[in-house]
């Protein structure tokens, strides 16, 4: 026996067809979905007994709940009933008040027209009565007209020496402000004095 022989006799061989396969994927699938059932059915087994434990510790306070239960739904009644009947009242009220607010603006209506209004009047009354017979009428003055004033000027230079002794005639308008035509008035004033 060769090499050969021996090895072909010591390998087997496998064949993996299409129908093996897809049983061999689905084998893996369904122990994963078993996996996850079983782990479901834990967690839905440990909420069942805290349930469990919550109502065993509170079976006295739902007990009572219970029995109160038609005693709750007759109050609840009780009060919608009584809820109506105060809303009905309540219209009535509001009636009242729409009409006692129309009474109120009526009066106001007519304390303004009747009474300020003959009020109006009596102040008017007076005002025309204290215009006509107690002021006095303003004195109509007449306008004020732009005068030329004639002064008689004399030229002086600095030392206070005449230069021209001939008299000139300037004419300053009353209204001006200027500083230099006040001081040739100021001394003309003076030289027209003491001629005199």
């Amino acid at each position: 026996m060769g090499v050969n022989e021996k090895i072909e006799k010591s390998s087997l061989s496998f064949s993996i067809t299409w129908n093996d396969l897809g049983v061999v994927i689905l084998f893996i699938l369904g122990v994963v979905a078993l996996a996850f059932l079983i782990m479901f059915l834990i967690k839905l087994n440990k909420l069942l007994k805290s349930i469990n434990t919550v109502v065993t510790k509170n079976s006295d306070n739902i007990n009572k709940t219970l029995e109160n239960a038609p005693r709750i739904s007759e109050n609840i009644a009780d009060i919608s009933s009584s809820l109506k009947e105060n809303m009905e009242g309540l219209e009535g009220i509001v009636d009242n008040v729409a009409s006692v607010t129309d009474n109120i603006v009526g009066v106001a209506d007519v304390f303004r027209n009747d009474i300020v209004g003959k009020a109006k009047s009596i102040v008017e009354i007076v005002d025309f009565i204290k215009k006509k017979f107690f002021t006095e009428k303003p004195v109509k003055t007449p306008k004020k007209s732009k005068k030329e004033v004639v002064y008689k000027y004399i030229y002086m230079d600095n030392d206070n020496n005449i230069l021209n002794k001939e008299d000139t005639d300037i004419r300053v308008n009353e209204d001006s402000e200027d500083e230099d035509r006040d001081k040739s008035k100021e001394v003309a004033e003076e030289q027209i004095d003491e001629d005199k």
